[in-house]
């Protein structure tokens, strides 16, 4: 499997998160990469602690 490439490195204390799928709140289902012609999602997203 090949690795995703990041848009732009990570700002310190944010990753990169990539998902095939996510749930969407407001269409109360999930979306799916594969549908919008992608291999996954990215989201920029705080590290824990």
């Amino acid at each position: 499997m090949a690795t995703m490439a990041v848009p732009f490195p990570a700002p310190k204390g944010w990753a990169w998160v990539f998902c095939t799928r996510y749930w969407h709140h407001r269409a109360k289902r999930y979306l799916y990469a594969k549908d919008y012609d992608r291999k996954a999602w990215c989201f920029l997203v705080r590290k824990r602690k």
